[in-house]
């Protein structure tokens, strides 16, 4: 048989029309959260060992894990660092690095998303650095460079937030505040750490309180 143009032209259309007529399958989209609220972690529901060589861990949190994190208890006279909430702080030291399988000389330490949640967005947190109890001599406010990063549920890096600490006083001193990028969201963890110390790293603790995130379920 020998089709003419005009044959061929129409065939062609008639094709073009059913393909363009099959259905596409779009992706599934993610289900939204049904739930979502917003707190502070400030580690006031935790009663520290009053004996200050046994450690006090953190926990968790709002849903937040810091059973890496040590707790201190600030409401001691001439304390070094005031907590943005008292009496607690989560304190992460040369030590504690150690202990979590990080063989960093520098402090640092993560929390980490319960179960119970899909992922959080970190907005802020207070920190301060001070000397990591029972290696210095004295206990006293120094000045740090710290770095915040976190994973999302993606495992993907957000970013590093780069935050600095500079105390009017050795002791007494105020906490800083970081508030963190907009791109801080939908994580899974986040990561604390010293980048830089006014003293050695191994003399070095990095503290936080008054951690603000948003959950999501």
């Amino acid at each position: 048989m020998v089709f003419t143009p005009l044959i061929l032209v129409t065939a062609l259309a008639s094709t073009l029309s059913n393909a363009a007529s099959i259905p596409h399958k779009s992706p599934t989209p993610a289900p939204a959260p049904v739930h979502v609220a917003t707190y502070i972690d400030t580690f006031d529901n935790v009663t520290t060992n009053p004996i200050e060589a046994i450690a006090t861990h953190a926990g968790y949190q709002n849903n937040i894990n810091y059973s890496s994190f040590q707790l201190a208890n600030q409401s001691k006279p001439l304390a070094d660092i005031i907590p943005q909430s008292l009496p607690n702080l989560a304190v992460t030291t040369p030590e504690t690095t150690i202990l979590s399988g990080d063989l960093s000389l520098n402090p640092q330490n993560t929390a980490i998303k319960s179960n119970a949640i899909r992922y959080f967005d970190l907005q802020q947190l207070y920190f301060a650095c001070n000397t990591a109890g029972g290696q210095a001599a004295v206990d006293a406010a120094i000045g740090c460079g710290v770095e915040v990063s976190a994973y999302n549920v993606e495992g993907e890096m957000v970013g590093i937030a780069s935050f600095n600490y500079a105390p009017a006083t050795l002791v007494g001193a105020e906490m800083a505040l970081a508030v963190l990028p907009g791109t801080f969201v939908g994580l899974v963890n986040y990561t604390v750490a010293v980048a830089t110390s006014s003293v050695d790293a191994i003399l070095t603790a990095l503290t936080i309180d008054s951690v603000k995130h948003v959950n999501y379920w």
